[in-house]
């Protein structure tokens, strides 16, 4: 899996409620964004989607989940990148 050409965007970080993802496909793919606790262990499967290429933007509440640091890792057919959110 490529990381490089694989780029989103996760606001604001630190979030206590909600959680903004952008992020934009080169092509028609399927989409998975999990969550990871600090651990490396799956916390939940927070969208699994077919996606038409161009800008996609996704809402998430992350209210329910414990405070900490937790990974978002968004993968499509081709690519899948990483980044660090903090729920405070």
């Amino acid at each position: 899996n490529s990381v490089s050409d694989f780029n989103f965007s996760v606001f604001p970080n630190p979030a206590s409620d909600y959680v903004n993802v952008d992020f934009t496909l080169k092509e028609t793919s399927s989409v998975i964004v999990d969550l990871f606790d600090i651990n490396g262990n799956k916390v939940t499967d927070l969208i699994s989607v077919n996606n038409r290429k161009g800008d996609v933007s996704k809402t998430f509440n992350v209210s329910s989940y414990p405070k900490g640091i937790y990974f978002m890792k968004i993968t499509d057919e081709r690519s899948s990148s990483l980044k660090k959110i903090i729920i405070e």
